[in-house]
């Protein structure tokens, strides 16, 4: 049985804060990591972020998030020196709100940005199965033999049934280096719809990622190497709340493995 690669997606919101989450992701044996660009497009206005343990113990209160205006050398400035300070490969994101994520721009600017982030040649880079072909087929021309691709779908929409599901993949397993799909889930019952998509697709010839944003979104991680999965995401934070956002962080996700014998003694 294959033991998955662990990605920790970087809290925070300026580059310090990335950097410091990323030092802690190391500590705890993580891979590699993920940085969404598009959270620099947003502060925080209440519980300061820069402090990722205090973060953590008031994972209660209400998060506010203000949206920030940033000039495009200053983002490309921020996305060399995270590259030059975090020592794990790094996948790179820039995720629009429809996608769940904070990028506020026009779609132009985005793709000019994801094209500077693949001039880099970071490990990864998420494309988004939404981006139109014209500007996929230079991103992919730009990243071929530098950088691997990520081909992926977010919903927000209704989960649907687990053959649906097996059919969305199957529909992009041609679109990158490795599929991701990613639902929206209310309930358990919900994460079974993963759980049994990405059992069916544990043979598959191509690497996947099922995953669910919600409760019962993290049985397909937990059980991820029983389920022949390529990559985890999982998170530096600590909180019983995780699980309602179908988040799992480093060491319990390492010690459910152990328990669950998904990896040697």
């Amino acid at each position: 049985m294959k033991t998955p690669s662990i990605c920790v997606s970087l809290r925070g919101n300026t580059v310090d804060s990335i950097i410091k989450d990323a030092n802690l992701a190391k500590e705890l044996g993580a891979d590699l990591v993920e940085i969404q660009i598009d959270s620099l497009y947003v502060r925080k206005i209440k519980n300061n972020f820069n402090d990722l343990e205090e973060e953590s113990n008031n994972n209660s209160k209400t998060e506010i998030l203000e949206k920030i205006d940033i000039e495009f050398e200053e983002i490309i400035s921020s996305i060399s020196k995270l590259s030059q300070s975090i020592e794990l490969p790094i996948i790179y994101s820039c995720k629009t709100e429809d996608n769940g994520g904070h990028f506020h721009g026009s779609e132009d600017e985005r793709i000019k940005i994801l094209k500077k982030i693949i001039e880099m040649q970071p490990e990864w880079i998420d494309l988004e199965i939404e981006i139109n072909n014209k500007d996929r087929l230079k991103l992919l021309e730009l990243a071929s033999g530098k950088t691997k691709i990520i081909a992926s779908l977010y919903s927000s929409d209704h989960i649907p049934s687990a053959s649906e599901i097996i059919q969305d993949a199957n529909d992009i397993k041609d679109l990158g280096d490795l599929i991701k799909v990613c639902y929206k889930t209310n309930n358990r019952s919900e994460g079974m719809k993963l759980f049994e998509a990405a059992w069916e697709l544990k043979d598959s010839s191509y690497d996947k990622i099922i995953m669910g944003n919600g409760p019962g979104g993290d049985w397909s991680q937990i059980h991820a190497p029983l389920l022949n999965q390529f990559m985890v995401f999982s998170t530096t934070e600590i909180g019983w709340h995780l699980a309602q956002r179908g988040e799992i962080n480093v060491p319990d996700l390492k010690i459910a493995w152990s328990l669950l014998q998904y990896t040697a003694e």
